[in-house]
Parts: C-alpha cells; structure tokens; sequence
C-alpha cells in the first residue's frame, strides 16, 4: 500500500505519513490503531523493540518547545524560560 493510499484511508496527508515514517511526528495511539486496521496487523507490530524511553530532560525540553512554538513569545521571553527550565532540570539532577 502507498503513503497516499494510508493516508487517504485514515484522512491525513501523505506528508503526515511521512513525517511518521521518519520519527518526526509521533502519531497518538488512537492513530496508530487506525493505521494497523488499515494494514490489518496489531497496534504493536507498528512499534519497534528498540523505542528508548525518553528521558526526564528531554521530555521537558519537548514540551517547552511546543509551548513556545504555539504561543508565539519572544526570542528574549523563551531564553528567560529556557534559562530558568535549566535551573529546574539541573537542581534536580543534583539530588
């Protein structure tokens, strides 16, 4: 089955398909149910054996990139809130 044929199945568009292909975009678990009703295989064939959890920092890194990306502020206002993330990440490291 082609990108286009997957995505027109599940109504995303091929990019997305693509994006998920390539470890760029994380689909949600409903989504990843739909893709493997799709090509008729289970939720799990989908994921591989080698997924490393992420980690504390990087979880917190990814959400506070989301968080910028999606209100807008300004350069200055992220560097305070990356500065100050720091100091929350590395106090809790030194524990």
């Amino acid at each position: 089955m082609s990108q286009t044929d997957l995505a027109s199945k599940i109504n995303l568009s091929r990019t997305s398909i693509v994006n998920i292909e390539q470890g760029r975009q994380h689909p949600s678990l409903y989504l990843l149910s739909l893709i493997a009703n799709v090509l008729k295989i289970g939720v799990h064939d989908l994921i591989p054996n080698n997924v490393v959890p992420a980690s504390k920092d990087e979880e917190l890194n990814s959400v506070l990139t989301k968080a910028i990306f999606k209100t807008g502020i300004s350069e200055s206002s992220q560097e305070k809130l990356r500065s100050f993330t720091d100091k929350i990440i590395n106090s809790g490291n030194e524990s």
